[in-house]
């Protein structure tokens, strides 16, 4: 008796193990292909340059938001600080919402891995939905911000008691105000834009390679061996086709249902993919599970937090509308498609099954299970390192302004130099640490960068101005306090 429950135990580990290894292959050769344009985007894609485009209120900021969104490879955390920068940067809440909504939903990492899972159909309507939504959303906030405007207005000619205080102004001009300010500020200091420093082109594939095969890795890491642990318990408990013909297959219950599922389970647009294939192999119908990859990685509780501070409370119910009106509305639509042109989804699980992993599989699975390695075992160090540093030993627990000076401490140098610690909020990811780490870099008199995003302090070390290095932090959308 106990034996033979044993061996079901391990003959149900097996073949759960089976799965997510047969998935992780084939999704391998895709990912490292995502991840090397994600690279090379990182380089050529200057936020600057982004920032010029939608800059200017209006219709076509918003379509440039969106159309500039899409191609990103950032999950839903490493947008909002992005968002941050264009916002001080004086692009306009609508073309924000058009880039927030559109960004984490595709990428040109998840689009190659979808052209790879689930076929070339599912690979165009992801982009082209993502940037439809992305224009909704901020054609939506455009009119809820001129009817806004039209309602102080009128508030403003009933009469005032003191019209230099402005009782009428509205959130939205309030923000512009304060944003404008802000920038001003900026200015002012060094290091508002430090990206401007030239790179030279091994430096530029030195960045590159770092952000394909270590930020992107240690981006979505935990959330890849999530999906791929889902859709493995999927594909086991749920026989193949085991769903069709269900209520839940097919139609508004079903896609009601996948809303549910994906708003809590964030997971980013990558990670979704092999969850999506269980689904559908089990009997979900593209429409449906279309309606998951799109609710599963664009909400996040502290995604949605840092928005509402950044945006207000309308545009927080204006992004959470939009993306789930949209998966709504576009799910029958992608079930249309497929009917109309007779396709059926492509499921690489099942073509894997069949006809097995060849040699490129192998050796991208072999490659990218090294680098997720790698980022557990970078991980583990940051960790052990905090354990044997203790509480109140380094300068993370100090404020901006506290300095070691040359001779005054273990941290000091020869060369005279003092090392200022810093906290930083809003770092939600690796790729938000990077980027802090690279803008703490571009200010001059800067020698040496740590940055930890567990505890959200930044540790500096040399003879740069510390108003230079908040400005070039907060011109990368975070609060230095």
């Amino acid at each position: 008796m106990d034996s033979s429950i044993f061996l079901d135990i391990t003959r149900i580990a097996g073949d759960f193990l089976n799965e997510v290894i047969s998935l992780f292959f084939q999704m391998a050769p895709y990912l490292l292909l995502g991840f090397t344009v994600a690279g090379i985007l990182s380089v050529t894609l200057k936020r600057s340059m982004v920032a010029r485009h939608v800059g200017s209120p209006g219709f076509s900021s918003v379509v440039k938001a969106a159309l500039l969104g899409v191609p990103l490879p950032l999950c839903s955390c490493a947008v909002v600080p992005t968002a941050g920068y264009l916002r001080q940067a004086g692009a306009s809440k609508p073309s924000l919402l058009s880039f927030l909504i559109s960004t984490p939903q595709t990428g040109v990492d998840s689009v190659i891995a979808t052209y790879g899972m689930m076929g070339p159909v599912f690979a165009v309507l992801r982009p082209v939905i993502a940037l439809f939504t992305g224009i909704a959303g901020g054609v939506s906030s455009m009119f809820f911000s001129r009817s806004e405007n039209a309602a102080a207005a009128e508030a403003s000619d009933g009469g005032a008691a003191d019209p230099g205080a402005s009782p009428a102004e509205t959130e939205e001009a309030k923000e512009e105000r304060e944003a404008k300010e802000e920038r001003e500020t900026e200015e002012r200091g060094k290091g508002s834009e430090p990206a401007a420093k030239g790179l030279s082109i091994p430096r530029a594939a030195g960045r590159a390679f770092h952000y394909a095969y270590i930020e992107s890795i240690d981006d979505i890491a935990l959330h890849f061996l999530l999906g791929l642990g889902v859709a493995g318990l999927i594909s086991l408990l749920i026989p193949d086709g085991f769903l069709e013909g269900s209520l839940i297959a097919d139609g508004l219950p079903g896609m009601l249902l996948m809303v549910l599922i994906g708003i809590p389970m964030y997971i980013c647009s990558t990670s979704s993919i092999p969850v999506a294939v269980a689904l559908m192999a089990a009997g979900i119908s593209p429409g449906a599970a279309y309606v998951f990859l799109v609710a599963g990685p664009a909400t996040n509780a502290a995604t949605l937090a840092v928005l509402k501070r950044m945006l207000g409370f309308r545009s927080v119910l204006l992004y959470l509308g939009t993306i789930i009106i949209g998966a709504l509305l576009f799910g029958p639509l992608v079930n249309l498609v497929f009917a109309a042109g007779g396709w059926e989804p492509v499921l690489s699980s099942a073509a894997g099954e069949a006809h097995g992993n060849g040699l490129l599989e192998y050796i991208s699975g072999g490659a990218l299970a090294l680098m997720i390695g790698a980022f557990f075992y970078r991980t583990l160090r940051s960790r052990l390192g905090r354990r044997n540093t203790g509480p109140g030993n380094g300068a993370e627990n100090t404020s901006q302004a506290d300095r070691i000076v040359a001779g005054d401490g273990p941290d000091s140098r020869e060369d005279g130099g003092f090392r200022i610690s810093m906290n930083i909020e809003g770092m939600t990811c690796a790729h938000c640490a990077s980027t802090v780490r690279q803008a703490l870099e571009s200010v001059e008199g800067t020698r040496s960068v740590s940055v930890d995003l567990k505890n959200g302090t930044a540790r500096v070390h040399g003879h740069a101005d510390e108003n230079a290095l908040a400005s070039a932090v907060k011109a990368q959308g975070y609060l230095v306090k």
